[in-house]
């Protein structure tokens, strides 16, 4: 956090990462058809997902009500660059290595752009 002249603070998280290996893989029948094993089919440093940033920004302003209390109004950004980098998908595959229902489709994409507005009072 930076603080700037007339009571005006600035801040900024910056946050980046490799993505994370892709496992393939395929659900059998154990011994006895009673227990299913899920089995890769791919080396784990086959493929990854794309890497991960993320930047949130935070901009406030303290305003001074008496000598002992003050309110801070605060505006906050998280995900500035709106990305929407696919965090994870299915990826089960059946017996025969084709593609299950589901398989490849979205399941965790990185937040959007979210803003949140503060007021905190202090004494």
């Amino acid at each position: 956090m930076y603080q700037l002249p007339l009571g005006f603070n600035i801040a900024g998280a910056f946050f980046g990462r490799q993505g994370y290996p892709i496992n393939w893989y395929r659900r059998v029948a154990g011994v006895g058809n009673s227990e299913t094993r899920d089995v890769a089919v791919s080396d784990l440093e086959d493929q990854r997902y794309d890497n991960v940033y993320d930047l949130d920004l935070r901009l406030e302003k303290v305003v001074p009500i008496t000598q002992s209390a003050n309110v801070t109004v605060s505006a906050d950004v998280f995900n500035v660059t709106n990305e929407d980098t696919v965090l994870q998908r299915f990826n089960r595959l059946d017996i025969s290595g084709a593609a299950v229902g589901n398989t490849n489709e979205i399941k965790e994409i990185q937040s959007p752009r979210v803003w949140r507005f503060g007021l905190r009072l202090t004494f």
